[in-house]
C-alpha cells in the first residue's frame, strides 16, 4: 500500500485502528477532540478510502450527484466506531478522555 497522508494529530494508536478498515466494506464513525476537555467531540462517519495517499470519508457510496466525499477530521482522535447495521463497536478510544460511552 502506498504511504498515507494522516491528518495533524492523530496518535499512532488510532493510525492503527483505522488501518483495517481503509477501502474496506466497513462503516466507520470517528470522533475528534481535546481529550482532556472535550465532552461530545466533532464527528464524522462513513466510508473511509484513499485518494492518492489523502484518506477520504464519504457516507453514501451510491454514487448521486449531491454527496461528497470529505477529509477526515485533524484530530485528536477520542474514539471510532465499526458501524455494522445497528451495531456499533469501538475499535479505538483516547486513554484520557472521559466523555460518553457508547455502544
Amino acid at each position: 500500500m502506498e504511504s498515507i497522508s494522516w491528518p495533524k494529530a492523530w496518535q499512532p494508536e488510532a493510525r492503527a485502528a483505522l488501518l483495517q478498515c481503509i477501502d474496506a466494506e466497513v462503516r466507520v464513525e470517528i470522533t475528534v477532540g481535546e481529550p482532556l476537555i472535550s465532552v461530545e467531540g466533532s464527528v464524522i462517519a462513513g466510508y473511509v478510502y484513499l485518494e492518492g495517499t489523502d484518506l477520504r470519508i464519504i457516507y453514501d457510496r451510491s454514487g448521486r450527484a449531491n454527496v461528497y466525499p470529505w477529509r477526515l477530521l485533524a484530530g485528536p482522535v477520542l474514539e471510532i466506531f465499526s458501524l455494522s447495521g445497528r451495531r456499533r463497536t469501538s475499535i479505538y478510544r483516547h486513554p484520557q478522555w472521559t466523555g460518553p460511552r457508547r455502544s
